[in-house]
This record gives structure tokens, sequence and C-alpha cells, in this order.
């Protein structure tokens, strides 16, 4: 009779333990705001074009970082009407490996490699 008691609040423990991951799970997805960031060309020579389209976060601005984390610009976006579309060039850069890290009251939503050649 033990047995049988045991292993039977073992299988319900175990069933509120999957169904609290699956729960987690789905409020993680669901709370990830949806961003894209489109870079061309890349790898760039004059400049790069940033297409940001944010659909459920307000980015407000754009950090470009080198390869060793230092920030070389800063770029207070404007969207397009209330559209959550962004356009930014940017220009000037040394040759490297740059992070165009976009955020929203100071946290990070997401980020793009882009390579300068020139």
């Amino acid at each position: 009779m033990k047995k049988t008691t045991i292993f039977s609040l073992f299988l319900i423990i175990s069933f509120l333990l999957i169904s609290l991951c699956k729960v987690s799970a789905q409020k993680s997805v669901i709370t990830q705001p949806q961003i894209d960031i489109v870079a061309y060309p890349n790898p760039f020579n004059e400049g790069v074009s940033l297409e940001i389209v944010s659909l459920h976060a307000k980015a407000t601005e754009l950090r470009v970082f080198d390869i060793i984390g230092k920030e070389c610009q800063k770029i207070e976006l404007n969207p397009f009407g209330h559209s959550g579309l962004f356009r930014v060039v940017i220009h000037d850069l040394p040759p490297g490996v740059y992070f165009c890290n976009l955020y929203a009251e100071k946290k990070l939503l997401g980020s793009k490699k882009i390579v300068s050649l020139h």
C-alpha cells in the first residue's frame, strides 16, 4: 500500500512540475517583444542602412559597439508614425566588426552584427 501511495504522489508532483514549466514557457513566449533588425549592405564599405521593426516594444535608442565593447555611436530613434518601423544609416566606422544593440527603457531588445570593410 505504501509503494502505491508513494508512486501516486510522485506522479502528481511530476505532473504539477511539468504543468508549471509549460505555463512558464508560454508566458515567456508571449512577453517576448518581436524585433527584426535588417542591415544592408552587410558587410559594407561606405555606410550601412538598418531597418528595425519593433512590433511590441517601444525602442528608444540604438547603440553601436565595437568588438571589444567600446560604444562607438548612440542614436536616438524616432519611429515613422506609430508603425514601429525605424530607419537608420550609419557612416564613418573604421574597418571591423560591430554590434548594433536596440534598447527600450534601458533593456536590450535585440542585436545585429555588422562588418565594416573600408
